[in-house]
């Protein structure tokens, strides 16, 4: 497996920063759940922005460590989505894709100034939703930005067929 993304076309024209963050949310919290499931960091966020005109392009960044976190991946992707739409058109879809995956346990080199805790925190967050969102469905339990605007809050994860397993049926 090289990447892991997703990607969806909006129910309406997103024209906001809000919507745009919504959405990210529900795409990087997919991505980043599939790559805990995998057992799988990344070292590399790629975001596909297209415009209500389809007008298309993708940036992406390198992370200075690599990682499964739902947050960490969401900030990298907003970061990336205000460094390179300037606004001008809405958005009508948007796609997110982790890359340059490798093992979790995989050593990693550690940093001069650490945020171990942080990153232990958010690890925490994030296996604790999995579980519930396991036993009990995905919106048994939100992000407090999801509930902006509940029109644009979506399944990314539960909603897209997963290829090839939605290619060829079953397995």
């Amino acid at each position: 497996m090289k990447s892991i993304g997703n990607s969806t076309t909006a129910p309406r024209d997103l024209v906001s920063e809000d919507d745009v963050k919504i959405t990210l949310m529900a795409l990087c919290e997919s991505v980043a759940a599939r790559l805990r499931e995998q057992g799988c960091v990344c070292g590399i966020v790629t975001v596909g922005i297209r415009t209500n005109d389809f007008v298309s392009f993708d940036r992406q960044v390198k992370l200075p460590v690599p990682t499964d976190s739902t947050l960490t991946v969401w900030e990298a992707a907003l970061d990336i989505f205000r460094h390179s739409h300037t606004g001008d058109r809405p958005v009508r879809s948007l796609s997110v894709k982790a890359s340059g995956l490798s093992p979790a346990d995989e050593m990693t080199q550690l940093s001069l100034f650490p945020e171990e805790r942080k990153a232990q925190r958010r690890a925490d967050i994030d296996r604790t939703l999995d579980r519930i969102r396991a036993k009990y469905g995905y919106f048994s339990i939100r992000r407090a930005i999801t509930l902006i605007d509940p029109a644009l809050d979506l399944d990314a994860r539960g909603d897209h067929i997963i290829y090839p397993v939605g290619f060829l049926g079953t397995l």
